[in-house]
């Protein structure tokens, strides 16, 4: 893993934890493109670590590749700076798909309350 975790804001934390919880918005992503899964990761991984530190993993696993390739491209980035692109994109795919998922106006609320 990359480096050790930077403090996180409470919204983004928060976001992230709705997104990976499997009791919630964790289903959600099975209707996400692959650009919306790689730009949460890249996110999600920039604000949570800062930049990538990892080895670049070999050609013929292309997951990790593109996962890799994700988080590397937002080198230099602050992680604060990450973290609130992070929450702007959740709140994006919460109007996107809150035809799809009628919690998703109610995670987004709940995000939105929290003040960092």
């Amino acid at each position: 893993m990359t480096s050790t975790a930077v403090p996180q804001t409470a919204q983004f934390a928060a976001a992230r934890a709705i997104l990976t919880d499997p009791s919630r918005g964790a289903k959600l992503q099975d209707s996400f493109s692959n650009q919306e899964k790689l730009a949460f990761y890249g996110l999600g991984q920039q604000g949570t670590y800062g930049d990538n530190t990892d080895k670049k993993p070999g050609m013929l696993d292309l997951k990790k590749k593109y996962m890799h390739e994700s988080h590397a491209r937002h080198k230099g980035m602050p992680p604060a700076e990450a973290q609130a692109k992070y929450v702007e994109l959740f709140f994006v795919a919460m109007k996107t798909y809150a035809s799809i998922n009628s919690k998703c106006e109610g995670w987004a609320a709940e995000v939105a309350a929290i003040k960092n």
